[in-house]
């Protein structure tokens, strides 16, 4: 499956192709009669996309293959719309999709028949969604014409409606699940607290790293307003133990994966010019070798310097200091 540079679709396909969180998922939003013809274990990831190249900035999309009750086969293929409005299309859209599925089937089975498809759309954005469910409801016409119009539904989460569930599930679906809900929301930093507390229980309990990485690269390249000081906010505010070990090592994951690169150049700018300021008023004229040395300091190691120089008075405690740090 291609890494797709869209922060929405990357975070919806590390998710989401995960069967037994689909699953969940599934279980969770998909009505009870269907759900008692579906057999979630048998749930399969096709690593296809129907998807063309124009709408991939708005749509991204999953296809699995899965067994119903009475053996026989069926896909659920979930698209994912992530521009955060609602399309008043979006029928025609799965329509098409689901006419590219049915194709490829034929071609690698030319004596099948079409496989059932229960298409589902999940939204996240803002607006309201008042669009059609049904293919015959984008045609108008004498009711003589009903008989040559398509006709299908597609199962639609509106993941941001006001009417949704409280948030249930194993702790992997309810993290994913809340920050689908706030990601685009105007308060989203009101929900950082629950967040990093449930991070702070992945990492620890299920030492599940790799999915807290996902969701911290997602909504620190989502939301700018995510910073490493909302971060450490957020783990105070929620009274996370160790708090100060996970920021760490969260912080020093998403500098690898650049997330926070430009965040923490500018943090250490900053700290670097402080300092500066600090030293010029204890000690007076800074000597260049003493600059040089400022400019090879970490943000780290510059906070460290920082406390140090509280009590510090002379050029030569500074000078004896730096020369440890090397």
């Amino acid at each position: 499956m291609a890494v797709s540079k869209n922060p929405h679709d990357s975070f919806f396909k590390a998710v989401f192709a995960r069967p037994e969180l689909t699953g969940e998922f599934l279980q969770q939003f998909l009505p009870p009669a269907v759900i008692a013809e579906l057999d979630l274990s048998t749930l399969a990831l096709r690593k296809d996309s129907f998807i063309d190249e124009e709408f991939r900035q708005q749509f991204a999309d999953l296809l699995y293959a899965v067994q119903l009750t009475d053996q026989s086969q069926a896909f659920v293929y979930v698209l994912f719309e992530h521009k955060s409005y609602p399309q008043p299309l979006m029928a025609l859209h799965m329509l098409r999709y689901m006419v590219r599925i049915w194709e490829q089937g034929l071609r690698e089975s030319r004596t099948a028949l079409p496989t059932p498809i229960l298409p589902i759309v999940i939204y996240h954005g803002a607006d309201a969604w008042r669009e059609p469910f049904a293919m015959a409801e984008l045609f108008r016409g004498p009711e003589t014409m009903r008989p040559y119009w398509p006709t299908f539904i597609y199962q639609l989460n509106n993941l941001t409606a006001p009417d949704q569930p409280a948030l249930d599930g194993t702790l992997y679906l309810r993290v994913a699940l809340l920050v689908l809900r706030a990601i685009l929301k105007p308060d989203f930093l009101a929900q950082l607290p629950l967040l990093v507390k449930w991070l702070a229980q992945l990492t620890r309990e299920y030492l599940a790293v790799e999915y807290v990485n996902t969701v911290l690269r997602y909504i620190t390249s989502v939301r700018k307003d995510v910073t490493v000081p909302a971060l450490r906010q957020a783990l105070q505010a929620a009274a996370v133990e160790d708090k100060e070990t996970l920021m760490t090592s969260w912080v020093e994951e998403l500098i690898q994966q650049g997330e926070l690169q430009g965040e923490q150049k500018g943090m250490t700018v900053e700290a670097r010019r402080l300092v500066t300021r600090q030293l010029q008023h204890q000690i007076g004229p800074l000597p260049a070798s003493i600059s040089r040395h400022l400019d090879r300091l970490s943000l780290d190691q510059l906070e460290a310097l920082s406390t140090f120089l509280l009590d510090a008075r002379s050029l030569a405690e500074v000078e004896t200091y730096l020369k440890q740090q090397r």
